[in-house]
Parts: structure tokens; sequence; C-alpha cells
């Protein structure tokens, strides 16, 4: 079979068309499929950035933290174990526990402490020393407290204020 002549300008010129148009449509698919798959990732790194940022909220210096009950606990665990964040640089934090100063990783302590979002705990009170004078309190006179009267008589109603008394027949 002599396929010279076929070769016609009439079969030639369309062929070519039908086959550029097929790889065109061939790289069409390829490049929507392509795009698709890059905006799921570009979403779910979105997504990745958004939790991480609400499970990680950067400490700031002076604030008071409290361990959690696990790592992916959304509650702490008590009052009795808070601490205090006293330095935060790059991605490293110093924070004082107990009276002791440690240094975690900003992304080790999120994941151990968490801040009071609700303000439900009750902060740590830090209690000061304070030196009583005995000498002083010898020699201040103990004064008895004068009774307060009380008038019954009078009432209070919208502001004004009415006395009553009492009913006498005549």
């Amino acid at each position: 079979m002599n396929i010279q002549q076929y070769m016609t300008p009439e079969i030639v010129g369309p062929s070519c068309l039908v086959g550029i148009l097929f790889i065109a449509f061939l790289n069409f698919l390829l490049l929507k499929k392509l795009s698709s798959d890059h905006e799921e990732h570009f979403e779910e790194d979105e997504e990745a950035k958004e939790i991480h940022n609400e499970i990680f909220d950067k400490p700031h210096p002076n604030q008071i933290w409290y361990h959690r009950v696990f790592p992916d606990c959304p509650w702490a665990q008590g009052e009795d174990d808070s601490v205090k964040v006293l330095a935060v640089r790059g991605d490293w934090v110093q924070f004082s526990i107990k009276d002791k100063e440690k240094i975690l990783k900003i992304k080790e302590f999120c994941s151990h402490f968490m801040k009071d979002e609700f303000g439900d705990f009750v902060k740590p009170v830090e209690f000061k020393k304070i030196e009583a004078v005995e000498e002083e309190i010898e020699d201040m006179p103990i004064e008895s407290p004068e009774p307060i009267l009380v008038n019954t008589n009078i009432i209070n109603i919208d502001g004004n204020e009415y006395t009553l008394s009492p009913v006498v027949k005549k």
C-alpha cells in the first residue's frame, strides 16, 4: 500500500488541525487538574495555618497561662499550676513556674499551657509581707462604737421621704 497517494493537501491539512486541537485539549485537561490540585492544597494550607494560629496563640510577657489537662484539651487543669510568661524571643518562651524559670519553644509551650480565654479562673494573688508593729497596736486606745439609731418611722417612696406618725383617736 502506498501512503504517498493518500498524502494530498485535502487530507494533510485537516488531519494536522485535528491533531493540534487534540493536543491542545489534552493540555487543557492536564492544566485544569493541576490547578484544582494546587487550589485544594492551598486551601488546606490556609486551614492549617488558621488552626495553628488558633491553637498556638503566641504568648506575651506578663501573661498568666494555665496547664492543660492533656495537649488537645480545650480547658485548663487548675489555678494551682499557673505560669507567668517572663519573656518571648523568636521561637522561645521564658516563663516561671513555682518560682523556677524555664525555657521552651512556643509550639511546645502552647501544647502544654493555655490562656484564660473566658476569664473564669481566679487570678493568683501575690501576697506581700506585712510587718505588724505590736507596740503601736498596744498603745492604741480601744473605743466602743456608739449605737446607730435608725428611725423606723421614715419611709422612702419614689425618692421622697415620708414620716409616719401614729394614729391617735380623738
